[in-house]
């Protein structure tokens, strides 16, 4: 398909989580994902590989290496763009992405690289709209497990102005981030001005390539200037996820300039970073990245569209954690919240909370779940892994800036819970507040290190002008509650630990979001039988909840809190009889052929920071 200068389709607004903002590269360094530093457990039946395609671009070849995600897919992917040739490939890169569940397409230009044909910037923008076409080719989207409606550019120098270019002018293209990507024709033209070295470094470059000079290719640029500046693709990049990246180096002024066209057009889903480094990020490889991963996992839209409108709503709903007791390190104990508007309510408070909330506060751009925000809560039931992170979010809270006493509402035991806690932590809280420790200027706010807790029984136990909170009873090894919340726009009832219960079909009844548990069949076989016994009695199975929701009838259902142990974690008392280190891993793809082939209705396998 030729390139078409039209605008963004409607689709393309959909889950655009990121605000206009700036972020420094020392934060993002402290939110490294797993997939930059470690390898996701294997796939044996949709292991991760590679392969070699040739792309057809104006009757030449371009050579590519495709890295294909592990997992059954479709996976969402990314079109890498590489800089002027004979530089920087960026293929640590690719490997970060595709442990974070992307393809990652790398194609080479013609006349670069050793693909065939001639090289010119024409040719290059060219080639990045065939590669486009290639990832929308739907028998290349079956072979390699493609998602053709989210394809991401990912483009560094030459190749950032190539993805701004091709995003701009393609709009099947979700989002596009630019790593100090050049501003051909500006850039030209001023390092002709200023750096005596342009014309030696510029000829050494062209040597490299086929069917081009170092004048040629200034003639190009200066023959068409509006062309050769990206700040004329801000009008078709406006409505559209945009990752800016920036270096110490020559293109800084011009990202910051694109940056803010952006937000002038009013772009509320640029995100511009800045790191103290050299144009090919020698010394913040890792911390460039976490950033783009992040940023990808942040604007990832899901797969179908029906529940995609929703996350414009006033309503979101934010996994802040979806772990089990297990201490699984991509998974935070269990924590929800509900931001209706400008404000938070929290269900669950396992270990890792206040840390999740403000990775959500930083990579999601929901300033609602600043931990200083967080001012009321909710829990379903007593059980640790619930409440771990309890006295983090009292103390936490209020050494983050909460300015009220924090309100909490749960089952019988909360307020003995939080008054020991309290206790526990009364030396800790002395000591902060006295008149040398740290918080002695908030005492214009002596009450906000307190809880109110209110033990509840089943009824609306909460409403203010945002939301009503019903609790319901449900069914685990002791008190617990599910609760229902009626938002201006949506209604969203979350389970929390439980068997099956027709309470939670009669809140839910067509609800918008059903957050719900599921412990998968196939992983329950390979447990003890004490294991296997507590699970048929307080908590719900894949085949179960496929029951549940069918006759609950949610738009969408958002399945967290399974069990699952990652290669390694699992104590040698559980594991079977000669089980290998993964045996009772439950992968995604697990989950999805269990509940898929019993349910209908849309369903998600939540992760930490997915935003509903």
């Amino acid at each position: 398909m030729a390139m078409k200068r039209i605008g963004c389709f409607a689709l393309l607004l959909c889950l655009l989580l990121w605000s206009g903002n700036t972020i420094r590269g020392q934060e993002i360094v402290q939110q490294v994902p797993a997939a930059v530093t470690s390898d996701p457990p294997p796939d044996p039946a949709y292991p991760a590989t590679m392969a070699w395609p040739d792309i057809p671009s104006h009757g030449s070849k371009m050579y590519s290496v495709l890295y294909i995600a592990s997992g059954s897919g479709p996976h969402p992917t990314v079109l890498m763009l590489h800089g002027f040739p004979g530089n920087e490939k960026n293929l640590d890169l690719a490997y970060s992405i595709r442990r974070a569940g992307w393809n990652v397409l790398v194609p080479f230009n013609r006349g670069a690289w050793g693909s065939s044909g001639t090289f010119s910037f024409t040719h290059a923008l060219e080639d990045a709209q065939a590669s486009i076409d290639f990832l929308h080719d739907s028998e290349n989207a079956k072979k390699f497990r493609i998602d053709e409606a989210r394809i991401v550019l990912v483009g560094h120098s030459m190749g950032g102005f190539a993805a701004a270019y091709a995003a701009a002018h393609e709009p099947l293209v979700f989002a596009a981030a630019l790593i100090s990507a050049g501003n051909l024709g500006p850039a030209s033209a001023r390092q002709r001005a200023s750096d005596p070295q342009f014309w030696e470094r510029w000829n050494d470059n062209a040597s490299r390539l086929v069917g081009t000079t170092a004048q040629q290719l200034v003639q190009e640029v200066d023959s068409d200037p509006a062309k050769w500046n990206y700040m004329n693709c801000v009008p078709q990049l406006k409505d559209r996820p945009v990752l800016v990246l920036e270096a110490d180096d020559r293109n800084t002024s011009d990202n910051q300039e694109l940056a803010n066209r952006l937000r002038q057009a009013g772009d509320t889903h640029v995100t511009e970073i800045h790191m103290h480094t050299d144009h090919p990020f020698s010394d913040r490889r890792i911390a460039m990245q976490a950033a783009i991963v992040n940023w990808l996992d942040a604007i990832t839209p899901p797969r179908s569209g029906s529940h995609a409108k929703e996350s414009t709503s006033r309503t979101k709903v934010v996994l802040l954690g979806t772990g089990t007791p297990i201490p699984d390190p991509d998974r935070s104990g269990p924590a929800t919240a509900i931001i209706v508007d400008d404000r938070a309510y929290l269900i669950d408070f396992g270990p890792g909370v206040v840390r999740r909330a403000e990775a959500a506060a930083l990579t999601r751009q929901i300033p609602a779940v600043e931990p200083g925000n967080l001012r009321v809560a909710f829990v379903t039931h007593l059980h640790s892994d619930h409440t771990a992170g309890y006295s983090d979010l009292i103390l936490g809270g209020w050494t983050s800036g909460r300015k009220v006493p924090l309100e909490v509402y749960g089952p019988s035991g909360l307020q003995s819970m939080t008054e020991h806690i309290l206790q526990a932590y009364r030396v800790d809280i002395e000591t902060r507040t006295n008149p040398d420790g740290p918080m002695r200027d908030a005492g214009r706010f002596p009450d906000a290190w307190k809880v109110n807790a209110h033990d509840i029984k089943a009824g609306v136990i909460y409403k203010d002008e945002k939301v009503t909170v019903t609790a319901f009873p449900t069914k685990h090894a002791m008190e617990s509650y599910g609760y229902r919340f009626e938002t201006p726009d949506r209604t969203i009832v979350i389970s929390g630990d439980t068997n099956p219960v027709e309470e939670t079909i009669k809140a839910c009844n067509g609800c918008d979001v059903l957050i719900h548990e599921a412990q998968p069949l196939e992983l329950l076989a390979k447990m003890p039988g004490s294991i296997q016994s507590f699970v048929a009695k307080y908590h719900t199975t894949t085949e179960q909840l496929a029951e549940l929701a069918t006759k609950a009838k949610p738009k969408l259902l958002v399945i967290y809190h399974t069990i699952s142990f990652p290669p390694g974690i699992a104590p040698p008392r559980l594991l079977p009889p000669k089980g290998s280190a993964d045996a009772l891993y439950a992968s995604p793809e697990m989950l999805q052929k269990e509940i898929g082939s019993r349910y209908s209705g849309e369903f998600v396998i939540g992760k930490d920071l997915d935003v509903y």
